[in-house]
């Protein structure tokens, strides 16, 4: 396996983009900008519809989220000690 990735990574090297991004100044940078810009993007809209849905963050229109009309008439089946039996690890 390790030959494979070595081989692979030693051709990635010689290809023209590996060839530039390793001689230019600001090909490396470039590319850690874009890289980071798309990651931040994509885990920010990802943590605002995890807020949303966990309605943590009001709605445009001030309702209540799906998730939370569906789970508050069912909050005492969820915390009851059963569900949290069948839900836990123990071995007991």
């Amino acid at each position: 396996m390790h030959n494979v990735l070595l081989v692979i990574t030693k051709w990635l090297e010689a290809t023209p983009w590996g060839v530039m991004t390793r001689t230019s100044t600001w090909a490396y940078p470039f590319v850690q900008l874009t890289h980071f810009t798309g990651l931040s993007i994509w885990l920010g809209t990802s943590f605002a519809l995890d807020l949303r849905l966990l309605s943590r963050q009001p709605a445009f229109d001030g309702s209540a989220s799906p998730v939370i009309r569906i789970h508050r008439p069912l909050r005492k089946y969820v915390h009851s000690p059963n569900c949290e039996a069948f839900t836990s690890n123990s071995q007991a």
